[in-house]
């Protein structure tokens, strides 16, 4: 029985049989590998039951095979499963991290606290970060059964949060770096201001025109208190130039007043302009505008009366509760606003609610001056002042004319804080503001009659300084009119006069399009500032010959400069019309306004607060960038690779939950079988090649075109006697990284080459190499050159009687190779060479069977798993 059945086993001393192969390797529990048999009766039936067993067979296989099979086969089989199980714990991480991210991101853009003063377990308000979590977890089982089974990871702590926030600013910071890397010009703008903790933070934001838009980009803060000079900011603002890869982009730098930053001698802006040339300095429009008003103001006696009055007027009621309830009853529908001491355009609030509510607070000062009121004695004496200026003609006359000089300014300050207006829209308008100045000052005997009108005014003839000659009253008021709008427009004048530099904003000013073809003249002046300034931008031979066509087009006039670009790259005249569209994107990225600097910081008010004013200067910038730059993040949580690229990002630190894919190696039968259909793969190009040498013979206006496009791996020498691309010799890198797969053609002199070779070995055979010399056939050098080439992708062939194969969904492609349309065998060579790529697509398919397995990809997705095309090389 044991000759015939050799899995039998016995013992001696339990006096039972047993199936050695069960034994060892039966994972099946039967009396054969657990208890023996014994039953010597009924043996034969009994063994020949087992023997035809499945559990049996199974494990007979295992023993026969046991130790035949290689061991790093079975190393990389346990491998492979030991990754798997990595693989599908890794994917469950990254799953539970999208919770915290899309956390992070809604507490950053409203704004909100992350952390609460008590994070324990027994905490009522643990902070809303926590708080947030705790919520999502109650309707989410995934993060629910995460957070109750983790023990060294929960995601929850402070240093997590501060972890998550920079990761999803730095994958931001990608997104605004690739807008400026694409965009033609940059212009950069420069802020200060002090927060909570009394630390100065310098805003730095970057303007820019992309796809028909302009974009000013916040790209964080800087702490400068430690040194606020003009080199140190000189400094800060060339490392940001290099960071942003942009110094040969910069066209503007638009700062503040300030010395230290517009000192034309050792100022911010003429040390960067000496670097730079081309970075034009523009005062801020706004900051100019404010200082019209501050100084015109200021040199006014009468006008510095009226104002001190107003400011005394609103802390009059904001210093007392009782005063403001007192107030609240006669003005229901506004509140008395309050007066900024270096923000004039705040002042136009407090002139507007006085202009309107005027006999709202004469009603609130007569109660306060009533002898049966129980008003308190300061209250009752400044009740008595208010009312006295109030119902004076000098004050009633001057806040007329502040009613109706407001709102001009007003307009323009609007104007100047919008984003999206560029500086030669904004040039225009403080034109008009100076021809609205010249305007209002003929219309004195309107503010006159409609104050000797007003209510409530004194029955006393109205009362003014007596000057020399007896002037009479009319007279002293029309002076003051007048002097009050000249010293305005002088102030304007003086500020805004150092705009010659930006004269050649004239060039696409589409209103004076007109007079250019009316009078045939051209705009030399603005042509030449423009020459000045931006020398090495444009092609100004071209670019005058297409301005002089836009000004006679009708298709161009009345325009803005935005809607003159749309025009050109909607109708796709970009290539006719280069050099005005770069004009146009030049205009449009120089600013006028710092209004995106300041912005910031009122996010920065909002951020650092009192009770939030301990936390680093890295976490508040990122903070910023998340709640500022909002249509940024949101663009970005849109894309499924955004979480992708923050988890990958917040990874590169040492974690303990583990985040990062595993790729296995593959064994080398598979190495092998690659190999092997590789080879066959060479041989099938190479028949294409053939084969396809009479159709490119017969198309003579083809011949240096391309036959057939081979990708070549980065570490292979030169292939071909082609040349590349770019025109670069053969195995030239010119042009592209050493990393990168580099593209060649094989051109018709290959063909002709192939031909010739096939030839002489019909004729004399092939020749045979000698032993040790060190030279070899075109036929050797061809196989050579054809081990190292795979068929290629992307689709960059333009020919138009092209054959253009997909090999495989994953972008490889047979294509280039010109066919000539009236060819009468051209069907039959098309059918032909259909059949050889169709052999390529089945090894090409066999090859992606092979790797396309679970535990190789780190992609994955709903439909399956993909392969990147970048570890397919690896293999390939």
């Amino acid at each position: 029985m044991y000759m015939i059945n050799d899995w039998l086993a016995g013992c001696s001393s339990a006096q039972r049989v047993y199936c050695w192969a069960c034994l060892l390797f039966s994972n099946d529990k039967n009396v054969w590998n657990t208890y023996g048999y014994n039953d010597l009766s009924n043996v034969h039936k009994a063994v020949k039951k087992h023997s035809l067993s499945e559990s049996h067979l199974k494990a007979v296989i295992s023993e026969k095979t046991f130790g035949k099979a290689r061991i790093d086969y079975m190393l990389s089989d346990q491998k492979r499963v030991r990754d798997n199980q990595h693989n599908q714990l890794v994917k469950r991480n990254r799953e539970i991290m999208k919770r915290y991210i899309d956390t992070v991101c809604y507490l950053a853009k409203t704004e909100q606290a992350f952390r609460g003063h008590d994070e324990a377990t027994s905490s009522v308000n643990k902070g809303n970060y926590v708080e947030f979590i705790d919520v999502l977890s109650k309707y989410d089982g995934q993060l629910r059964g995460f957070l109750d089974n983790a023990t060294t990871f929960s995601g929850l702590s402070n240093l997590i949060q501060n972890d998550l926030i920079e990761s999803v600013s730095y994958v931001m910071l990608d997104e605004i770096k690739k807008e400026i890397q694409h965009a033609k010009f940059i212009s950069v703008m420069l802020e200060e201001a002090t927060d909570i903790t009394n630390l100065c933070q310098l805003s730095y934001v970057f303007r820019y025109s992309l796809d028909n838009k302009v974009y000013e980009r916040f790209l964080g803060f800087e702490n400068v208190s430690q040194d606020r000079t003009a080199e140190a900011l000189y400094t800060f603002v060339t490392n940001l130039m290099q960071k942003y890869e942009c110094e040969s982009k910069i066209v503007a730098q638009t700062y503040d007043g300030a010395a230290v930053m517009a000192g034309e001698l050792n100022g911010l802006q003429s040390r960067v302009k000496g670097k730079y040339p081309t970075a034009l300095f523009i005062h801020c429009f706004a900051h100019r505008l404010n200082l019209v008003l501050s100084q015109a103001m200021a040199k006014i006696s009468k006008c510095k009366v009226f104002f001190m009055t107003l400011n005394g007027l609103s802390a009059f009621f904001s210093k007392s509760t009782k005063r403001t309830h007192a107030l609240n009853q006669e003005m229901t529908t506004r509140k008395l606003p309050k007066v900024s001491a270096t923000r004039w355009n705040y002042a136009s609030r407090l002139v507007e609610t006085v202009f309107e509510c005027k006999e709202s607070l004469i009603a609130v000062f007569e109660k306060m001056r009533d002898p049966e009121s129980e008003w308190d004695q300061e209250s009752y004496n400044r009740a008595g002042g208010f009312l006295s200026s109030m119902t004076d003609f000098n004050f009633c006359f001057l806040l007329n004319l502040f009613a109706s000089f407001f709102p001009l300014s007003d307009t323009l300050f609007d104007i100047l804080q919008a984003k999206i207006h560029d500086v030669g829209y904004c040039v225009k308008k403080v034109n008009d503001f100076r021809l609205a100045l010249e305007q209002k000052r003929e219309e004195f005997e309107n503010i006159w009659e409609t104050t000797k009108n007003c209510d409530h005014i004194n029955e006393n003839e109205p009362r003014f300084k007596r000057q020399k000659g007896n002037v009479d009253v009319k007279t002293s008021f029309s002076r003051l009119y007048v002097e009050i709008y000249d010293t305005i427009l002088n102030q304007v004048n003086i500020r805004f006069a150092n705009l010659d530099s930006l004269r050649f904003l004239e060039l696409l000013h589409s209103p004076s399009f007109c007079e250019f073809t009316k009078f045939g003249q051209f705009p030399e002046l603005a042509f030449q500032s423009l020459k000045c300034s931006y020398d090495n931008f444009f092609d100004f031979l071209s670019l005058k010959s297409q301005l002089r066509v836009v000004y006679m087009s009708e298709e161009f006039k009345d325009k803005t400069i935005t809607e003159i670009l749309s025009f050109i790259k909607l109708n796709d005249l970009e290539k006719a019309y280069n050099e005005v569209a770069r004009l146009c994107e030049l205009i449009l990225t120089v600013p006028a306004t710092t209004a995106s600097v300041e912005r910031s910081f009122s996010a920065l008010k909002r951020i650092k607060t009192y009770s939030r004013n301990f936390q680093g200067q890295e976490r508040l910038q990122s903070l910023a960038l998340l709640s500022i730059e909002k249509e940024v993040l949101h663009n970005l949580q849109s894309k499924p690779e955004f979480y992708t690229k923050v988890t990958d990002h917040f990874a590169r630190k040492p974690r303990r939950i583990p985040l990062n894919y595993v790729k296995n190696e593959k064994p080398a039968s598979i190495t092998r079988k690659i190999r092997a259909d590789k080879r066959n793969n060479k041989r099938l190009v190479r028949e294409i090649v053939r084969e396809c040498g009479p159709a490119i013979q017969e198309n003579p206006d083809q011949q240096k075109e391309s036959l057939l496009y081979i990708r070549q791996q980065p570490d292979a020498g030169p292939t071909t006697p082609s040349t590349s691309e770019d025109g670069a010799p053969p195995g030239s890198n010119k042009g592209r990284p050493a990393n990168k797969t580099r593209k060649r053609k094989i051109l018709a002199q290959d063909v002709t080459q192939i031909q010739t070779e096939d030839q002489d070995e019909q004729q004399s055979g092939p020749r045979t190499k000698r032993k040790g010399s060190k030279e070899k056939t075109s036929e050797s050098q061809r196989e050579e050159t054809l081990d190292k080439e795979v068929l290629v992708q992307p689709n960059t062939c333009t020919h138009k009687h092209n054959i253009h194969v997909d090999v495989s969904s994953k972008g490889w492609q047979v294509f280039g190779i010109p066919i000539k349309e009236e060819n009468s065998d051209s069907d039959g060579f098309n059918e032909e060479l259909q059949g050889k790529i169709k052999e390529i697509d089945e090894i090409v398919k066999e090859e992606e069977e092979v790797y396309c397995d679970e535990e190789f990809s780190c992609e994955k997705s709903d439909q399956g798993l993909k392969v990147k095309e970048d570890d397919l090389d690896n293999y390939v």
